[in-house]
């Protein structure tokens, strides 16, 4: 199982963290640095070339960009997270505290966190993480067409052969 947590921790980290790092390259993140609840994350992003946050560590900072308006408001670093997410075409999924973050709660606390500290997990609690994670709905697969980017159209004016879609 830590396996299937490990894969999802790469993807976040590919998908979401690096291309976040990308984003925010020339954007001031002193005051994320310092922040308790995204300051790993910001520091991440401020030098890539670190060690990447851990899953559990980037589900406080996804908890923080869903749930404080002010820090929305006022931090470099999820401003650039939200102008991120809107360049993809499942920004709702990756926002929404019932989808993705709800996800990532299920996946660290019921099966990662367990693994982790030697519980003894069965069979039953395989195929339930396996499912969460790479299953027909799994967070894997969900993340992948989350961070699609939207595709621009090329399409012409009938009229002028301009851009300007009339």
């Amino acid at each position: 199982m830590i396996g299937l947590c490990k894969a999802v921790e790469a993807q976040v980290v590919a998908r979401v963290l690096v291309p976040l790092a990308s984003k925010a390259g020339g954007s001031d993140l002193s005051a994320d640095k310092n922040d308790k609840d995204i300051g790993r994350v910001a520091a991440f992003c401020a030098d890539p070339t670190r060690k990447s946050p851990e899953l559990g560590t980037f589900l406080h900072f996804l908890q923080t960009a869903i749930h404080s308006r002010e820090r929305r408001e006022t931090s470099a670093l999820l401003g650039d997270f939200l102008r991120l997410t809107g360049e993809w075409t499942g920004s709702n999924w990756l926002l929404d505290s019932t989808a993705f973050h709800r996800s990532l709660t299920v996946l660290t606390a019921d099966f990662g966190n367990r693994a982790a500290h030697i519980d003894e997990l069965g069979r039953q609690d395989y195929l339930g993480c396996r499912q969460l994670v790479i299953g027909t709905e799994g967070v894997v697969w969900r993340l992948l067409l989350a961070t699609e980017r939207h595709k621009r159209s090329s399409a012409r004016c009938l009229t002028t052969g301009c851009s300007c879609r009339r």
